[in-house]
């Protein structure tokens, strides 16, 4: 039993890995073909299928806006009937923690909310978040934003080959390409 329990291990493994390869080969090719007053809600879309490819409860696209300061959510995705947005944008002093992570192009993972910085804990505790997992978005090397994926119904762990495949949506090709419809 345990061979066979091995072996649809690695085949349900494999059938993940193929669906996320088919997510960022759709991605690319929608990225290339959105007309700039669609992105935003081509964004909460891809936002949904990103999540439910990787098993997560809660997308939101965090972009810094210079003029204010702020960081605004460009876009939000959840798996949860009435769950409550984002706040709409969130002044730079006020989760310092994750400003931190996203300037130094640094990912911040937390499996519950007791290791999260007091200073940053309320925005995850609001919307009702148990883990996060924050990583920077860069375009030319300058940080632009974070994608914050959130885990509400249960606390989980973020295995580092569910971190890499979030850095590989996160890369270059795809937020620039997100950056150059934005402006």
């Amino acid at each position: 039993s345990d061979v066979c329990s091995s072996d649809l291990n690695a085949e349900t493994q494999l059938e993940q890995r193929l669906a996320f390869e088919r997510l960022i080969s759709d991605l690319s090719t929608d990225l290339g073909r959105i007309p700039p007053d669609a992105v935003a809600d081509r964004l909460d879309n891809w936002l949904g299928r990103i999540a439910t490819t990787l098993g997560i409860d809660r997308a939101t696209f965090f972009e810094y806006m210079a003029e204010t300061d702020s960081y605004r959510a460009a876009a939000f995705w959840s798996a949860l009937p009435g769950a409550g947005p984002p706040p709409g944008s969130v002044e730079r002093t006020r989760v310092p923690d994750a400003v931190r992570h996203i300037r130094t192009g640094e990912n911040w993972v937390y499996e519950r909310m007791s290791e999260v910085p007091e200073t940053d804990r309320w925005i995850y505790e609001r919307v009702g978040i148990k883990s996060v997992l924050g990583v920077p978005a860069f375009v030319e090397g300058v940080s632009f934003g974070a994608l914050v994926l959130g885990a509400c119904r249960a606390e989980r762990s973020w295995p580092p080959g569910l971190i890499q495949r979030v850095r590989v949506i996160r890369s270059e090709e795809h937020t620039s390409e997100l950056q150059s419809h934005h402006d």
